[in-house]
C-alpha cells in the first residue's frame, strides 16, 4: 500500500512539473555578417530582420522585429 501511495505521488510530482513548465520569454542570438568572399566585416550598419512563424515557413506571423 505504501508502495502505491509512494508511485502515486511521483506521478503526481512529474504531472506538475510539466503542467508548469513554460516557453522561454526571448532567446539569445548572435552573428557574424560577411561579404562574398566570406571576410568579416567590421563596423557595418546593418539591418536584421527576424520573423517567428507557426508550424511551417508559409504559417502565419507569430512574432515580428526588425532592427536598424
Amino acid at each position: 500500500m505504501k508502495k502505491q501511495i509512494f508511485t502515486l505521488l511521483t506521478a503526481m510530482l512529474i504531472v506538475a512539473e510539466i503542467t508548469f513548465a513554460q516557453a522561454p520569454q526571448g532567446f539569445n542570438y548572435q552573428a557574424v555578417i560577411r561579404d562574398g568572399s566570406g571576410d568579416i566585416l567590421f563596423n557595418l550598419a546593418a539591418t536584421m530582420r527576424f520573423t517567428i512563424k507557426t508550424g511551417s515557413a508559409s504559417g502565419s506571423t507569430q512574432y515580428y522585429n526588425q532592427k536598424v
